[in-house]
């Protein structure tokens, strides 16, 4: 359903006419031009380089500037140093500068470069992969420097490192989907008797999955094996006594399309490809740069293939990148760091290593707000290569939004958040922590003093696998505080909302369905965590003394924030839980020495047919349903959670002209 949306919105956008603006500065780049061409839509220049080269000068020679806009062709456009802006490449607000695909053409900015011809996989080799696999595979001769598999982050980055068309292959690996479960045996061998470890080349190969902890996976290297059992290199500290994990890059592994195994010895890709398609190697490290600039809009285009990161805005103002597509990156799909009102939207991320948008903006001692926007965003597959801690999107600092976004099918949370007044609201969020535990589709925590966030009017559905209690739909983990979680539709969660001992969070008019527990309060500072905020000299006081000079800034922005300086300050006072309905759900559950007193319980009802697992409970019917007006009032914002078409039109300041 939701692919069919975004094809209906693509096909709005491109339905849209543009108005024309011949007398505007333009440029035109196309793979098929030459850069001693004028750079009119008949004689375009053939590098981005030339065009910026070009924009730079008209920049510098004008003093009154117009609306800049250069106009990408359909075609690859492939980076092998990273294409940076910086402030000779800034437009003003009144005149900002556009780089954009033509509308409805197929621009793209790869860090991936094709290799040569296939070769022959040798018959000493070819003996090792699974028979069935042997008619598909090909070879392809690459150097290891190439690959880059003698670095230490080699685990990590060779799940974007190898491209064939538009899908970014896997290393070899068994199973190929879910996690088998291994056992440790004597503390210094892994055994696991559904799983065929590597023989041929054990040293290449590597174990990832959770070995100490359900949250935060891990990468083990191999040094010997015997039947059913392996030596790992390295014995994580305090093994679970069951382990999910996969073994990784053994040609034993190379069973399905999509798949690749490297042979470092005859310095060989072996690969399954998809039809008429050839692999092409991941070699730059980001793709765009836009470093203390303004005033510039990024629009229509796909960047795919980097090593770290596809897009970063440092200290950049007003800087929108709109309607683009992210895939295949290795690390963070884009990065915003420090600046101000820069927008990141209409943009569909996926393919990704770790998050697909990491934002630290804003300051903490002044709280000061970014405004930073993410808007009408499409994400899906983030965390590929680093599951735990690896968040579709991750915010931190001051004053961050994100907005009517969709995300799914994700390792981790959909969310997560440190810092001060961010805003998260009007998203739909569904399929994600598939892989961890203990952790939320919404997640913060750690630290008393990170105030002032607001979740509101949020659709979060099928938050990690059925039956798991330790994934949550909103988690405020650890002594998170002073959190408005407002009017949200959570849906099959182990937990909806948990509030790990945290103070002065407002629950208030949310709706909960179809999940095992609906709200959990904790007090953990009284009872198991009691070292993380008892004495001056626990983590939590710590946060207080870090603030140093700004502390009185945050009691007056923050009120409550005085009562963690007082000796109740272990008490998980203050959070009120008031007008919340509960379909189908487990009950309200105050936990671990909390006392009734501090915990505000009112107008909590159980809908009337909470009895039955009733597979309808959507936004629009909830929206409308007469016990959830009873208790909460009418919800309109529901009705526009997820992207929304009208914001996601492509709608260019500037177009193509003829003229130049």
């Amino acid at each position: 359903m939701y692919r069919h949306l975004r094809q209906l919105c693509c096909a709005a956008v491109l339905a849209l006419p543009t108005p024309a603006f011949a007398d505007l500065p333009t440029w035109h780049v196309s793979p098929t031009g030459d850069d001693s061409n004028t750079g009119s839509i008949t004689s375009p220049l053939r590098t981005i380089a030339a065009a910026q080269s070009a924009v730079r000068q008209y920049l510098e020679s004008t003093t009154s500037p117009k609306p800049v806009s250069v106009w990408l062709h359909a075609g690859e456009y492939s980076v092998t140093e990273c294409w940076t802006l910086g402030p000779k490449d800034s437009g003003t607000p009144d005149a900002p500068v556009l780089w954009s695909a033509i509308d409805g053409e197929k621009v793209v900015i790869t860090g991936g470069h094709p290799l040569g011809t296939f070769t022959k996989v040798p018959l000493d080799l070819l003996i090792h992969i699974p028979e069935a696999a042997r008619p598909h595979v090909t070879g392809w001769e690459i150097s290891s420097e190439l690959l880059g598999n003698d670095a230490t982050t080699w685990p990590q980055h060779c799940f974007a490192k190898i491209y064939a068309g538009d899908q970014a292959l896997t290393p070899a690996r068994s199973p190929n989907c879910d996690w088998a479960i291994g056992t440790w045996i004597d503390g210094s061998q892994f055994q696991c008797e559904t799983v065929d470890f590597p023989k041929h080349d054990i040293e290449s190969a590597w174990l990832h999955g959770f070995f100490s902890d359900h949250w935060a996976d891990q990468f083990l290297t191999l040094r010997d094996h015997s039947g059913d059992l392996v030596e790992p290199d390295f014995i994580p500290d305090n093994p679970l006594a069951e382990a999910r994990f996969r073994t990784i890059h053994a040609p034993e592994n190379l069973d399905l399309l999509g798949e690749w195994y490297f042979d470092k010895k005859n310095q060989l890709l072996i690969a399954w490809l998809p039809e008429n398609t050839r692999p092409a190697i991941t070699q730059a490290d980001t793709l765009l740069a836009i470093y203390a600039a303004h005033d510039i809009r990024i629009e229509g285009l796909i960047f795919q293939q980097a090593e770290h990161m596809a897009i970063e805005v440092a200290r950049g103002k007003n800087i929108v990148v709109n309607n683009c597509r992210v895939n295949g990156i290795c690390d963070t799909g884009i990065h915003v760091f420090g600046g101000t009102n820069n927008t990141v939207s209409a943009c569909t991320i996926e393919h990704v290593g770790r998050h697909a948008i990491r934002v630290e903006a804003g300051d903490r001692t002044t709280l000061v707000s970014c405004e930073h926007k993410i808007e009408n965003c499409w994400i899906s597959d983030f965390g590929r290569a680093k599951i735990g801690f690896s968040s579709a999107i991750y915010l931190a600092g001051v004053g961050s939004t994100v907005r009517n976004c969709r995300i799914a099918d994700g390792s981790d949370a959909a969310i997560r958040m440190d810092g001060n007044d961010h805003l998260i609201e009007l998203n739909d969020i569904h399929n994600v922590c598939q892989d961890t535990s203990d952790t939320g589709a919404i997640y913060l925590g750690h630290d008393w003093t990170e105030r002032g966030s607001t979740i509101r009017h949020n659709y979060l559905s099928d938050i990690g696998r059925r039956g798991n209690i330790d994934v949550m739909g909103i988690y405020l983990d650890d002594f998170a505080s002073g959190t408005l979680i407002e009017a949200n539709i959570i849906r099959n969660a182990g937990r909806a909302i948990a509030v790990g001992g945290g103070r002065d969070n407002q629950i208030n008019g949310n709706v909960i369905v179809d999940c095992t527990m609906s709200i959990q309060v904790d007090a953990r500072g009284q009872s198991w965590a009691a070292d993380q905020v008892q004495g001056v000299n626990s983590p939590l006081h710590i946060c207080l003394k870090e603030l140093g000079n700004s502390q009185s800034l945050y009691f007056e922005r923050y009120p409550n924030l005085h009562s963690c300086t007082t000796p109740l300050a272990s008490h998980a006072d203050g959070n009120k839980i008031e007008n919340n309905v509960l379909i189908g759900s487990g009950s309200i559950s105050l936990e671990s020495n909390i006392s009734r007193s501090e915990v505000t319980l009112a107008n909590n009802r159980k809908h009337p047919g909470s009895s039955l697992r009733d597979t309808s409970w959507w936004p629009s019917t909830l929206a409308s349903d007469s016990t959830v007006q009873a208790v909460i009032g009418e919800v309109v914002a529901w009705l526009h959670i997820g992207p929304q078409m009208t914001a996601s039109k492509l709608i260019s300041i500037h177009s193509p002209s003829d003229k130049n």
